[in-house]
């Protein structure tokens, strides 16, 4: 959840397979008083498959009391392609492209082999060896969840083949999706980040590395006042909307709430206008001026 992790402890009521039995379940559980005071979460979850564009959407609802009394609905609907893509060409590319990604994983493996094997001890004290390195074992852990990903996902339709109307969680495939991506997103920043350094070269690029360098201690000694200001609105941010608004829940969703505000996100939300319209106006003109 967002506030808490809950084990697998608690009661599980399956809904079936169509809307006319959901709604009878629900039924019966609103007259047995299934959710009461004592119920502190409750996870609606259900998979969804369309055929003519062979997707997957996971679907899961998480109704959340806090402590203090308030409780949040939250969302997430993942849609997955889990199948190769319908198209024969299109499905081609696709193949090979993992191929091709194979086959340089494979390079770029034994070009660092090579270097640890000439270069010893040495190959640890280079920054850009271990950034090499690291891109090597990103991708390689990405190949991996890849089949993960493919071994869950045929677990998964080989239980509905068998049993169409029996629940058949598909969290593990969510889960190596993320991971896979995660993984993949490593590869392209440090990639991007090896491209960029051939910027170096560039003369404009050679002034704005000697300017920063110059202005280090000012940059440094500005980044302490920075830092303190982002925190106590972190604080403040937590403080006034936690309990009512998703996004404030704890400190380091706050953060990354005024991280992506400076990014030019929205901060000024429905939510926080529902939770008190009059603070969120005066902590988003703040914060803003600040």
């Amino acid at each position: 959840g967002f506030y808490a992790s809950y084990d697998g402890g608690g009661y599980v009521a399956d809904l079936g397979y169509n809307a006319e039995s959901a709604l009878r379940v629900i039924d019966d559980l609103e007259n047995n008083d299934w959710i009461d005071l004592r119920t502190i979460a409750v996870f609606v979850e259900f998979t969804v498959y369309e055929p003519s564009s062979t997707l997957f959407s996971a679907a899961k609802y998480l109704l959340e009391r806090y402590p203090t009394g308030s409780s949040i609905m939250n969302t997430r609907i993942d849609t997955l392609k889990i199948f190769y893509p319908a198209d024969p060409g299109f499905r081609s590319i696709y193949l090979a492209c993992y191929f091709l990604l194979i086959v340089f994983l494979l390079g770029l493996l034994l070009m660092e082999i090579l270097k640890l094997f000439n270069q010893g001890w040495r190959y640890a004290t280079h920054f850009w060896n271990l950034i090499d390195a690291l891109q090597v074992i990103a991708a390689a852990a990405a190949m991996a969840s890849f089949f993960f990903k493919a071994k869950y996902t045929s677990n998964f339709l080989k239980r509905v083949k068998k049993n169409p109307f029996a629940t058949s969680s598909s969290d593990y495939i969510v889960l190596w999706c993320d991971v896979e991506t995660w993984l993949l997103s490593l590869v392209v920043f440090i990639v991007t980040v090896k491209f960029l350094r051939l910027l170096k070269f560039n003369n404009h690029i050679c002034h704005f590395t000697y300017t920063v360098k110059s202005a280090l201690k000012h940059l440094f000694s500005y980044s302490m006042v920075f830092t303190a200001t982002i925190l106590a609105y972190t604080q403040l941010g937590t403080l006034l909307f936690g309990s009512n608004v998703s996004t404030y829940s704890n400190l380091a969703r706050s953060l990354m709430m005024l991280l992506e505000r400076l990014l030019g996100d929205n901060m000024y939300t429905n939510e926080l206008k529902a939770a008190n319209q009059i603070m969120a106006q005066l902590f988003t003109v703040a914060y803003s001026l600040s």
